[in-house]
């Protein structure tokens, strides 16, 4: 009902086991947009599978992708240089044409190949930073009953990335 209330009209989930469409429930009509990859036996050794060379779940996934406000990458895809991609760039729709968000869980690097690519199609990109933080804060006053400070906790996250990199 929240997303409802913030102008989200249609949401899918993706069960990648059999590449159809799963309702997340089917009390309700709001269903949620995921899109689950899961490391296959033939592809044991990275999480995902080939997107391209999949005739059931490329169009699918395609016509996901379009009509999305939002696109998540919640796997470890894009922590390493070589990862292979979360989706094909091609894939991504012309920001032109309507502006989506793209966002990865990921928060280092700060901007993973999934939302280089995004940005360079005319799309906004969000990082994990602000999910770990808010995390964070989350646990902090679960186990000390005060406010979290979130601007000192901020910059200790940004000088402990900076302090990473060197």
């Amino acid at each position: 009902n929240e997303a409802r209330a913030d102008g989200l009209a249609e949401f899918t989930i993706w069960n990648k086991a059999d590449g159809r469409p799963s309702p997340a429930g089917t009390e309700s009509d709001v269903h949620y947009p995921v899109l689950y990859a899961e490391p296959q036996a033939v592809h044991s050794n990275i999480l995902g599978f080939d997107l391209r060379g999949d005739p059931v779940r490329s169009p699918a996934i395609k016509d996901a992708i379009k009509k999305a406000d939002i696109i998540m990458n919640a796997t470890p895809l894009g922590l390493k240089e070589k990862d292979p991609r979360v989706i094909p760039e091609d894939w991504i729709p012309d920001g032109r044409f309507g502006k989506k968000l793209f966002m990865d869980l990921i928060y280092n690097p700060a901007e993973t190949p999934f939302l280089k690519g995004a940005r360079r199609r005319g799309h906004r990109v969000l990082n994990g930073l602000g999910m770990l933080l808010y995390q964070g804060a989350r646990a902090f006053e679960h186990w000390t009953g005060r406010a979290a400070p979130v601007a000192v906790m901020r910059q200790a996250l940004l000088r402990a990335l900076t302090e990473k990199k060197k």
